[in-house]
């Protein structure tokens, strides 16, 4: 079986916004950013020097849920952080 074409698509189908969450995080604290349902991997900008942990919110954490993505950045220098977290989701 062959498929014949022309195979092209002459409109964007997918809605997509750019959302932000920014800050400053104290020295050795913990922020939890919270991230749009259906969202792509995250650009994370940080002021220097970069002394940062990542981790990924547990679906146990009581304030995790599980259709929208979130997780802790930790400054680990003694002094506050500047932060700023984008990201690109599709709108429902």
């Amino acid at each position: 079986m062959r498929l014949r074409g022309p195979w092209r698509i002459h409109q964007s189908r997918l809605d997509t916004s750019v959302s932000s969450q920014g800050g400053v995080v104290a020295g050795n604290f913990t922020v939890v950013v919270t991230l749009s349902a259906y969202s792509f991997f995250p650009d994370i900008e940080a002021q220097a020097p970069i002394l940062w942990n990542l981790y990924p919110m547990a679906v146990g954490t009581p304030s995790a849920n599980e259709a929208i993505p979130q997780f802790l950045l930790h400054n680990k220098y003694v002094n506050p952080r500047l932060y700023d977290v984008q990201w690109r989701h599709v709108n429902p």
